[in-house]
């Protein structure tokens, strides 16, 4: 009766349960935005059967959408604090980002700029950025004295 609808697929206490569990991962994430990614925000929503959903907030004054509704720049800056969080849970130092190269220019600058923050630099012993070598986006890596360029 009560007890079996609170611990039913449909209750109330898998979605609490996933929801204290996703809270301190969500912080990280919006702690790392505030000092890397202006007015990005990211919420973990758990419905009612137990789906995890990411929603993300890129303006201030607009409220959240489906991480999947975002600008493909928005979406790159959004997944890296994803792994960033997943690297600090498991001390992995290691970025690897791939098919940058969708980005526009202002996009790819910006996540440029998020990633080569001191903050994040230090966090890492390597990063990579991985994309076809457009003119525009090698431009941006030139002008950043913090990249080391391999082309192939």
């Amino acid at each position: 009766s009560i007890l079996s609808s609170v611990l039913s697929e449909k209750g109330g206490v898998k979605t609490k349960f996933l929801e204290m569990a996703l809270s301190p991962l969500q912080d990280h994430c919006n702690d790392r935005a505030r000092a890397i990614a202006e007015n990005i925000e990211v919420q973990f929503i758990v419905d009612g059967k137990g789906v995890v959903q990411l929603l993300a907030k890129t303006d201030p004054k607009k409220g959240f959408v489906l991480a999947s509704a975002l600008s493909s720049g928005e979406k790159a800056i959004v997944l890296f604090l994803l792994m960033d969080m997943l690297n600090a849970l498991s001390g992995y130092r290691i970025l690897l980002m791939d098919g940058l190269d969708t980005l526009d220019n202002s996009a790819f600058k910006r996540l440029v700029g998020c990633i080569s923050k001191e903050e994040v630099i230090e966090t890492y012993d390597h990063i990579f950025l991985a994309m076809v070598n457009h003119p525009n986006l090698v431009k941006t890596l030139d002008e950043n004295p913090m990249i080391n360029k391999i082309c192939m």
